[in-house]
């Protein structure tokens, strides 16, 4: 893979810590000093999730504020070559999460602005 300037976004997604629904909720039960039991983090946050898969199912979007935006994306057929077939083929129609990260930009620019601007567009 080609790497363009000095920016290496393996390195910086190899910076991120990617936290569980179990440490997430320790940490938020840490924050507020144990006012409201685990057990009831869990339940709100399960809630919440549950809402958002709602949403997305119904065709949605999910707006977290100062966070980013979830939205489900159709991916369109495609059109490639097969080497195992040695023809052209057709993907199939196929749908996903696609999400836009406010604070991923703002941070990216913070730390990298350089890198940043290099890479828009």
């Amino acid at each position: 893979m080609n790497q363009a300037g000095p920016y290496d976004r393996r390195q910086a997604l190899s910076s991120i810590k990617i936290m569980n629904k179990r440490e997430l909720v320790k940490t938020v039960s840490e924050a507020i000093q144990g006012i409201v039991l685990q057990n009831t983090i869990r339940l709100i946050l399960n809630k919440r999730i549950e809402a958002m898969n709602r949403t997305l199912n119904e065709g949605g979007t999910v707006k977290l504020s100062g966070f980013g935006t979830i939205c489900v994306k159709t991916y369109w057929p495609r059109r490639f070559y097969s080497s195992q077939h040695k023809k052209f083929v057709l993907s199939k129609e196929r749908k996903g999460l696609f999400s836009f990260h406010h604070a991923w930009h703002r941070i990216m620019k913070e730390n990298n602005p350089a890198a940043f601007l290099t890479r828009q567009g």
